[in-house]
């Protein structure tokens, strides 16, 4: 599903074949819809970048 759609303009996926991960980049200014949808695709997917998304602990 990742790599079939387009969740910005800016996105770049890139795959990792040693880990069998895919990990995709882009900007958005929707932080809820992607937080969202991120956690609900398993304890496997995780956004390897939080800065910007947490201030305090809290998500912002």
């Amino acid at each position: 599903m990742v790599k079939e759609s387009l969740w910005a303009e800016d996105q770049v996926i890139t795959e990792n074949d040693e880990e069998g991960a895919t990990i995709i980049t882009f900007t958005s200014t929707q932080t809820y819809k992607v937080l969202e949808w991120t956690l609900s695709q398993g304890k496997k997917q995780f956004p390897l970048n939080l800065t910007g998304w947490l201030k305090n602990g809290r998500i912002t």
